[in-house]
C-alpha cells in the first residue's frame, strides 16, 4: 500500500530534503552556540536567534526543494 501513493524517486527526494534540512539546522545551531557570549543571557539570545534562522531556513529549503524536485508536476495519483 505504501508504494501505491509513493514511488522510489519521491522517497529519495524526500530523504535528500530531510538530510539537507537537518544539516542546516545543526550547522546554524553550532554557529550560534559557539559564538554565544555574555553568560546565560547571551546563550538565551543566541538560542532565540538560532531558532528564528532555523525556522526561516527550513521553510525556504522545503519550498526550494519541492520546486527543484517536483516543480509543477508532483506525479501525485490523487484527483485523476
Amino acid at each position: 500500500i505504501f508504494w501505491q501513493f509513493q514511488n522510489p524517486p519521491d522517497l529519495l527526494y524526500s530523504l535528500i530534503k530531510a538530510m539537507v534540512m537537518a544539516t542546516v539546522i545543526v550547522l546554524v545551531g553550532c554557529y550560534y552556540g559557539y559564538n554565544a557570549s555574555g553568560g546565560p543571557v547571551g546563550v538565551g539570545t543566541a538560542t532565540a536567534k538560532s531558532m528564528v534562522v532555523n525556522i526561516i531556513s527550513v521553510h525556504l529549503i522545503g519550498m526550494l526543494g519541492t520546486q527543484l524536485f517536483w516543480g509543477a508536476n508532483p506525479r501525485a495519483p490523487i484527483g485523476g
